[in-house]
């Protein structure tokens, strides 16, 4: 409202007025909202109750699509005051109305979060073949949300939904009956192998664009069931499976995980294993078409030699919480051990 310099200005205070916070947000993020698709905001609870003695407890974080901001409340000093204004017409001279309808007491700021996903799928239920109880029943475990399935999961979670779909890739997360299981190496190792087997045997170009539904239901028979397939291709496509009938398998990266599943699979009480043995195995896990692939450098950030013919798994990804554990014992060997890696890179 523009005031002329001879114009009365009057202040009314309303004792009933409201309080309001005020949103700061980062330049980008201000910028998204004002945008043609702007995304929408999830306000969560940041952390579980069991947390809250930490002195780093944030209440709630604030969710884009994409993105996870921390939300940090700022007291001001300074009174701020939300008003509504009106002009008096015909009075001389010319007057307007200020009425205070609302005050700010605090400020909330909206911080880029540094998410840790890993958190989230700890404590689930591991998955191995075993039957599994019915969809009504559930599981307990205290102190996680292990009778969740996906969406009660992902709406509990304090992170946005790009974050938590990366993640739930990752470790090849699924639902069954209405559950989510975190499946272990060995029934993913046992589930790729199968559908490799199905593949050749119906002669699919493993390299060619596949139906995901035709790939599941070579293997259904076998006792696998559909949504661990499907997490399985998810993890070694391109594509974003939720939202394709097809998929285009990434050799690299399928031949690469194979790998660690089958070395994690085969590791026993966190003992090495023979070098040539374990690469044979790799090997017959494999669509001939990628066996030229085969490298032990496609593995070199979890593996361990503790001799030149002998090879370990080490954990070390963000999923590997939930995988085969590397003794402390062959942890400490790393920087001896390592050197062997280079001399074996190659053979297959």
């Amino acid at each position: 409202m523009d005031l002329a310099t001879d114009t009365n200005v009057s202040v009314l205070f309303e004792s009933d007025h409201e309080i309001f916070r005020l949103f700061e947000l980062p330049q980008d993020l201000a910028a998204k909202l004002e945008s043609e698709k702007p995304s929408a905001l999830y306000l969560k609870s940041a952390t579980s109750s069991a947390s809250k003695e930490s002195q780093d407890f944030q209440a709630a974080v604030l969710c884009t699509d994409d993105k996870t901001f921390n939300l940090r409340q700022v007291h001001s000093s300074n009174s701020i005051f939300l008003i509504q204004s009106s002009e008096s017409e015909g009075s001389e001279p010319a007057s307007a109305n200020l009425t205070i309808v609302g005050s700010l007491k605090t400020i909330l700021e909206a911080q880029p979060a540094d998410v840790d996903v890993v958190p989230i799928f700890q404590g689930l239920p591991s998955y191995n073949g075993q039957e599994l109880p019915p969809q009504s029943e559930g599981v307990t475990n205290s102190g996680t949300l292990a009778s969740s399935g996906r969406s009660e999961l992902l709406s509990n979670a304090p992170v946005s939904r790009t974050e938590f779909d990366v993640m739930w890739t990752e470790i090849t997360a699924c639902e069954l009956n209405g559950i989510t299981y975190i499946p272990t190496p060995q029934i993913l190792a046992r589930a790729w192998h199968a559908l490799n087997e199905a593949m050749t045997a119906e002669g699919i170009d493993p390299d060619a664009h596949l139906s995901i539904d035709d790939l599941c239901t070579l293997v259904v028979v076998d006792g696998f069931p559909r949504p661990l397939v499907k997490a399985i291709l998810s993890r070694l496509s391109g594509d974003d499976v939720a939202t394709t009938k097809d998929i285009r398998l990434d050799s690299k990266k399928a031949t690469a995980w194979v790998g660690k599943m089958t070395l994690q699979a085969l590791s026993v009480n966190d003992q090495p294993l023979g070098l040539q043995f374990f690469l044979q195995k790799w090997k017959d896990s494999l669509p001939a078409k990628w066996h030229s692939a085969l490298s032990l450098e496609l593995l070199e950030e979890c593996i361990l030699q503790p001799t030149s013919q002998t090879i370990s798994y080490e954990n070390t990804t963000a999923s590997s919480s939930f995988g085969t554990h590397m003794s402390s014992k062959l942890n400490e060997k790393k920087s001896s051990t390592r050197k062997w890696h280079d001399k074996f890179r190659k053979r297959v």
